[in-house]
């Protein structure tokens, strides 16, 4: 039993299992239906994501993690705007902070730095 939870604790920590949380908005200015999103590490989040117009941030990524958010279906194709995601961006992307998108997003990324 220990051993299986002294594997789990491993992988996690081997893996660099981090995440940044948003809440996105179907409004600008955080108005709106929203939605939690918790976006891993090196992933990409876009079944089940609300339109969106804008979003606040509720917890940073790993360190030089990359918040990647995009109008297409996919992670790989439409607009793209970045903020680094670690609470070291100087554009805003701090706990609390409402930003708002030039376009509808539809997918969120992230990749590290």
């Amino acid at each position: 039993m220990h051993l299986g939870k002294t594997l789990a604790v491993s992988f996690y920590l081997v893996s660099g299992a981090v995440s940044y949380v948003v809440r996105v908005y179907a409004d600008p200015n955080c108005n709106g239906n929203s939605q939690r999103i918790n976006v891993w590490d090196n992933t990409c989040r876009s079944n089940n994501v609300i339109q969106h117009k804008s979003f606040r941030v509720e917890h940073y990524g790993g360190n030089l993690q990359v918040a990647t958010f995009r109008d297409g279906n996919t992670c790989s194709l439409g607009t793209q705007r970045r903020w680094r995601a670690d609470g070291k961006s100087g554009e805003g992307f701090r706990t609390g902070n409402c930003l708002n998108l030039a376009f509808t997003g539809r997918a969120l990324g992230s990749q590290s730095g």
